[in-house]
């Protein structure tokens, strides 16, 4: 058991990334991957020119964020993977 390298819970999850167990929560390897999928989508769509992909929830939900462990990137919600508005 590990502390996830994103949000710094603990977490059995362990990644291989740069041939390195890394350990990372379900929670956020959900987020990255909702991140990474949503930027596919948006790069076949300029490509494709498909109108019809819809990247967004289909649900209305609340945001949810990680942990702030100081990164200078910003957290993304673990349910629609959008960055986190600063207010």
């Amino acid at each position: 058991m590990g502390n996830c390298k994103v949000c710094g819970d603990k977490t059995e999850v362990v990644f291989n990334i740069d041939f390195r167990a890394t350990p990372i929560c379900e929670r956020c390897a959900t987020a990255i991957f909702l991140q990474q999928a949503k930027w596919y989508a948006k790069i076949q769509d300029e490509k494709l020119q498909i109108s019809n992909v819809n990247t967004e929830p289909s649900d209305n939900h609340v945001c949810r964020y990680s942990k702030s462990m100081n990164q200078p990137f910003p957290r993304l919600c673990t349910i629609c993977g959008k960055p986190e508005s600063n207010k």
